[in-house]
């Protein structure tokens, strides 16, 4: 075998092992980016489960105010600004939040009850 035969042979594999590599990762999806639904995503939407959580909560009594923020602010507790603001808060935090993640949630709740007074 010549070095040039062997050198297009291993290219040929190498090109064939990264298009079952692609098929594989795009029919799988872990992270959900393709969205085909062959297999669950392993991570966790929080903007979709956090729409859940806030009908829910809302449902039970109206929500005055918001802690928006990434997935650091996840952590504050919503008694904590009732007890000291007297308002019942929902912490919509989401994981990687940017500032126009903040603007269409709040634009969101804000549709679902243009009465609430959010601070």
């Amino acid at each position: 075998m010549t070095t040039r035969r062997f050198a297009v042979l291993l290219l040929a594999l190498l090109a064939a092992l990264a298009v079952l590599y692609m098929v594989a990762a795009v029919l799988v999806d872990p992270r959900g980016i393709f969205g085909l639904g062959l297999a669950r995503p392993v991570t966790w939407n929080t903007r979709e489960a956090k729409v859940e959580l806030f009908e829910k909560f809302n449902r039970e009594r109206p929500v005055e105010g918001l802690i928006l923020g990434s997935s650091r602010t996840m952590k504050i507790a919503p008694g904590e600004c009732e007890a000291r603001l007297g308002k019942r808060f929902f912490n919509f935090c989401v994981a990687r939040a940017m500032t126009e993640d903040y603007l269409s949630i709040y634009r969101w709740a804000r549709a679902r009850d243009p009465a609430s007074p959010f601070c």
